[in-house]
């Protein structure tokens, strides 16, 4: 199963979980990952978010921790404790009704991570566009779900 040492991937849950999954030396092995991620909200918004949701309701809402923010970062966290990781794509999917609600401090993760010499994030053309060159460090890049059909 780990020959390739790549991981390829659509459960969040899985990379969350990854390193309870596997033995130390498996997870240290993986030099690649693949992971298409599809969500809708950010992070930062609560589970039972409603746009009708009065302001002050929201933000409070936001400050309280909740499984879906648990598991994106310990995705993240997790990436970033991979000892022979090279290489890694995360494609997310927002549906575009749902796009104007991420801002770029959602992907404040990314800059954890450091091992990876190379990091492609691959969002809706409408994201890759706000977001390029504000993710991560000089190991991210940012492209567009339009351009990587094409590329």
């Amino acid at each position: 199963m780990y020959s390739q040492n790549t991981f390829d991937t659509t459960q969040a849950d899985v990379i969350a979980f990854l390193p309870r999954l596997l033995l130390p030396e498996s997870f240290n092995a993986i030099r690649n990952i693949q992971l298409l991620l599809s969500v809708w909200m950010p992070p930062s918004y609560p589970q039972n978010y409603d746009p009708s949701m009065p302001l002050e309701k929201l933000e409070r809402a936001k400050k309280n921790e909740h499984y879906y923010r648990k598991i994106w970062n310990a995705i993240w966290k997790n990436l970033t404790e991979m000892e022979s990781l090279v290489n890694l794509r995360v494609e997310i999917n927002v549906p575009w009704r749902l796009q104007y609600l991420w801002e770029v401090k959602e992907f404040d993760p990314v800059k954890w991570i450091h091992r990876p010499r190379e990091i492609r994030l691959v969002l809706p053309d409408d994201l890759a566009r706000r977001f390029v060159g504000k993710i991560g460090s000089g190991n991210c890049t940012v492209e567009s779900m339009i351009t990587d059909l094409y590329s």
